[in-house]
């Protein structure tokens, strides 16, 4: 049962459901096989970027002292990690440092989803929380799954840039069709990245196809001529 601060952050999250998520990625097979068949990829904690991924703490003083419990602990947490598969998304298109850090140096593309009717996913999404604390349970009374997946929302506020929400699944879930998959909406659009033309021919031709194929708009992000930002281009057609 949730108590009343989660019901209300979930009411809260229904209620300011953004209309757009996007989905940084580089230009490569493994992109265009999930675009053509409409999957995204869900990866396990340990491939993740940051070494504090779902980190989580007890304050307990019994806990602290007891060797035996404190290795328990580790164990639990350690095969709970494991049983959780993340897919991050973003709140904006136009971010300089993600387009660089998860978009190949802005030769990749950001992806555009609409997930207000999607059940499949709806229900896992969530906003990250950003703090400087790790999560923290009172005790071992309250280690469960639920936790184990509130801990997967919190990080550092050194990557609140990002204005990350997740889709946080078991990794056993009956939603996923396949291991590291999950099926998603069609694209509502495609952003190329400002360098995309250095990718290979082969690869650009693949993913205009895909997108005529499915009817999805490809647009062009550029430079701005006078301030550091990026902004939309027309339309490719």
């Amino acid at each position: 049962m949730l108590s009343n601060e989660d019901e209300k952050a979930f009411i809260l999250k229904f209620n300011h459901f953004p209309s757009s998520f996007y989905k940084y990625r580089k230009l490569d097979d493994f992109m265009l096989n999930d675009l053509a068949y409409n999957w995204i990829w869900v990866a396990e904690i340990a491939s993740l970027n940051d070494p504090f991924e779902c980190s989580l703490l007890i304050d307990d003083y019994l806990f602290f002292q007891s060797e035996k419990l404190q290795d328990a602990w580790k164990n639990a947490v350690k095969e709970a990690q494991e049983n959780i598969q993340i897919c991050s998304f973003c709140e904006c298109n136009d971010s300089l440092l993600i387009w660089s850090h998860y978009a190949d140096q802005h030769k990749g593309i950001c992806i555009e989803y609409d997930f207000t009717d999607c059940d499949e996913i709806r229900p896992f999404i969530q906003p990250v929380f950003y703090t400087n604390k790790i999560f923290k349970i009172k005790s071992l009374n309250e280690f469960n799954v639920l936790n184990s997946l509130m801990a997967s929302l919190f990080k550092s506020k050194e990557w609140e840039y990002e204005k990350e929400w997740r889709v946080t699944i078991p990794t056993r879930s009956l939603y996923k069709e396949k291991a590291n998959q999950m099926k998603v909406p069609k694209p509502k659009a495609i952003y190329l990245g400002t360098r995309f033309n250095l990718n290979e021919d082969s690869k650009k031709k693949q993913i205009l196809q895909i997108a005529t194929k499915l009817e999805i708009p490809i647009i062009p992000m550029s430079i701005h001529d006078s301030e550091y930002k990026l902004v939309k281009g027309e339309k490719l057609k």
